[in-house]
């Protein structure tokens, strides 16, 4: 368990102390969480507050991998993930004046896709199905990207302008230094 020393010595204590950014009437993202006994504190602690609206990333955003890119020919993080974003639908985020349906009215319709705009659309249900590669490798980094993506929808709810491209943009160039990253060269030697 990390955190002990600062912030207690149990999950609910771990998980209250971070709670603690949240503000009243203020959305919550919440990424899928490994215990029940975290999310059971955070959410308390989010209605107690009135935080509005509360939103588990899985429920808004299901990501989907869709295989690996390993690029030998360059330096530093040489792996990556395609991903397939759907955004789900969601009553709170899927209003009239809610998610790129809006932004892009104010716009000009320039955000309609992520990534590669010929093979974005939509599924069954209306749900937009977005693209995107991101050195994140993993499941775990999936709610990662998840909680990302959510919580762009509900800054867009709110009527932030944040365009499809900007934000696949900013999942591609996310790292972490030192996964996956080359780290030595040399004739016929690289080191991973």
């Amino acid at each position: 368990m990390e955190h002990v020393e600062a912030l207690g010595g149990s999950l609910q204590s771990i998980a209250a102390a971070k709670a603690g950014i949240l503000r009243s009437g203020r959305p919550l993202v919440l990424g899928r969480q490994v215990y029940d006994e975290a999310e059971q504190v955070v959410v308390a602690e989010a209605e107690a507050k009135g935080c509005r609206p509360v939103l588990r990333a899985e429920r808004v955003v299901s990501v989907q991998s869709d295989g690996l890119e390993i690029d030998l020919a360059r330096s530093g993080q040489i792996i990556r993930e395609r991903l397939k974003l759907a955004l789900l639908p969601h009553p709170e985020l899927d209003s009239p004046s809610a998610d790129s349906r809006n932004v892009e009215t104010r716009i000009n319709r320039s955000t309609s896709c992520l990534g590669d705009t010929s093979s974005n659309g939509r599924i069954d249900g209306g749900s937009a199905v977005l693209n995107a590669t991101v050195g994140l490798v993993g499941p775990h980094q999936h709610d990662n990207v998840a909680a990302a993506v959510a919580a762009a929808r509900v800054l867009r709810s709110q009527g932030w302008v944040l365009p499809d491209e900007a934000l696949v943009a900013g999942l591609r160039e996310a790292h972490l230094a030192g996964r996956f990253q080359v780290g030595g060269f040399g004739p016929g030697r690289r080191e991973v």
